[in-house]
């Protein structure tokens, strides 16, 4: 009877010294926390996409901002995965796959021409949640060759003489379609993301500079006594035609609007015009 209290004794020694060590390898390797995403980013040629009927477009990555310096970010990890979505507003025009548990997805476009803005979500179930949109265009094939009627208002600092060429008024313009690539910047440009079938709020911008300061007598861009000039030496435009960094010396804080209204949350290079409205590009 002895031996068997002292076998028992052990026994439950034992089975409390298992549970101890399992609640204490459990608590040691225990899932990080969700870490907490100030935004949400991508690369800079992710923001805005302008793409042909049924293609698969390049993967997309996010990241996270971890503060609202926007200087400090980090990757995500596999166990922050479950906690981002991708979503389609228009899935008729593009698709996104996977549609969450990962930190990267691949944008697919359809056979139908037009507009899809892809959300990407992070809520890690702690914290606010995050959102963040990329603009998806997708082009038909018909083809406007101008758009009539339109004002364009530069207001800038102009510059270093005091000369106003970039503080100006433009009513009645008729903004042609051209090619960044092909007839202003040459060919080392990367035009992917500017609409190539009809004008915008860019094609606006860069006509009105080179019609206003380039001093052509015409404003026949098919005319031989017009060139891009002006624009070229002056303006510097990045990221696929999305960004417009620089004009005459004022350098990356350039806005537009539409009627003097809240800047559209698109890219002036996706941004078709209709005509009579009113291009009011600020620095």
């Amino acid at each position: 009877m002895k031996k068997a209290t002292i076998t028992k004794r052990v026994l439950g020694f034992t089975m409390a010294l298992a549970m101890m060590l399992s609640m204490f390898s459990t608590t040691a390797f225990a899932t990080t926390p969700p870490r907490s995403a100030y935004d949400l980013g991508v690369n800079g040629n992710d923001w805005t996409i302008v793409a042909d009927q049924n293609t698969v477009l390049d993967p997309i990555t996010v990241f996270a901002y971890s503060d609202n310096t926007y200087m400090n970010t980090f990757s995500f990890d596999s166990d922050e995965y479950q906690y981002i979505h991708w979503t389609s507003s228009n899935p008729s025009v593009a698709t996104v796959n996977p549609a969450g548990y990962s930190d990267t997805a691949t944008i697919t476009t359809g056979s139908t021409e037009g507009e899809a803005t892809i959300y990407i979500n992070y809520d890690n179930e702690i914290d606010t949640d995050v959102t963040i949109p990329i603009n998806v265009v997708v082009e038909g094939t018909t083809v406007t060759d101008s758009v009539d009627n339109v004002n364009v208002s530069i207001d800038g600092t102009g510059d270093a003489l005091g000369n106003p060429d970039t503080n100006f008024t433009l009513t009645g313009v008729d903004v042609p379609l051209f090619s960044l690539k092909d007839d202003v910047f040459g060919s080392g440009f990367d035009d992917g993301d500017v609409l190539k079938k009809t004008p915008t709020a860019l094609h606006a911008l860069l006509y009105a500079l080179e019609l206003h300061n380039g001093g052509h007598g015409t404003s026949d861009i098919t005319d031989p006594n017009w060139n891009w000039d002006w624009v070229q030496n002056n303006v510097t435009v990045d990221y696929q035609g999305t960004y417009v960094v620089t004009i005459d010396g004022d350098s990356w804080s350039w806005e537009y609007n539409i009627g003097g209204g809240t800047p559209p949350a698109q890219s002036a290079s996706i941004y078709k015009l209709a005509g009579g409205e009113s291009v009011n590009w600020v620095y």
